[in-house]
């Protein structure tokens, strides 16, 4: 089991012992901090939230709750602890981006139109689809920050479904619209040799993942 995995545990066991208005002010303060920045490394952040919950279980046993402990604005207190985490990587922040524009093309050259000829693709749905991925998860992940001491939470979850309405919308409409004499076509038999490639990869992606998961559930 990596760290983060090990503390991100670690803390929602000690959650279990908190009150219910502490484990709110914790959990916002969580929820907050690990928002803040998608690219910053969870192993540190995980950490410093451990060290805090635990100090606050032993404020709690000097009846003390956690904004009496923290304080009254946890909103400035994470962020000058987030000022004081590295940088994220240009590594870490590619690394994520390739993720999702790999599973953007996975799921469109499998949708791919297949005839006697061989498989059409939209290229420019290559192009448009992968960026309008990468914006609505880094708008929803923005709303969710921002939405955590707002008290009309209400206001997150419609936005939230805008985003992903306005978001399907327009992959569909991509999808679907001719390529405007941009199309590529992988012609026949070379076609089926992509898609069972494709298949093969996700069936030892698969087997790969169930593996390592059931790895560190045992470590």
């Amino acid at each position: 089991m990596n760290k983060s995995k090990h503390y991100l545990n670690e803390i929602n066991h000690l959650k279990q012992k908190l009150n219910p208005i502490d484990l709110k002010y914790f959990d916002d303060l969580q929820v907050y901090m690990t928002t803040k920045n998608l690219f910053f490394n969870e192993e540190v952040i995980y950490s410093q939230l451990l060290s805090m919950i635990q100090d606050l279980l032993d404020a709690n046993e000097d009846n003390i709750n956690a904004e009496s402990f923290f304080g009254n604005n946890p909103k400035t207190m994470a962020h000058e602890i987030l000022s004081e985490l590295p940088h994220p990587r240009l590594r870490d922040q590619g690394s994520f981006i390739s993720l999702i524009i790999g599973i953007s093309w996975f799921c469109l050259l499998l949708s791919g139109q297949n005839d006697s000829h061989g498989m059409q693709l939209n290229s420019l749905a290559f192009i448009l689809v992968p960026l309008i991925e990468i914006g609505m998860t880094f708008l929803f992940i923005k709303l969710l920050h921002y939405s955590v001491y707002q008290r009309h939470q209400s206001i997150f979850y419609l936005l939230s479904g805008l985003l992903f309405v306005i978001g399907t919308l327009l992959i569909v409409i991509i999808v679907r619209v001719p390529s405007m004499g941009f199309s590529i076509l992988i012609p026949s038999p070379w076609n089926i040799y992509i898609l069972s490639i494709i298949v093969i990869i996700s069936i030892i992606y698969l087997i790969y993942s169930i593996r390592t998961h059931k790895n560190n559930t045992q470590s």
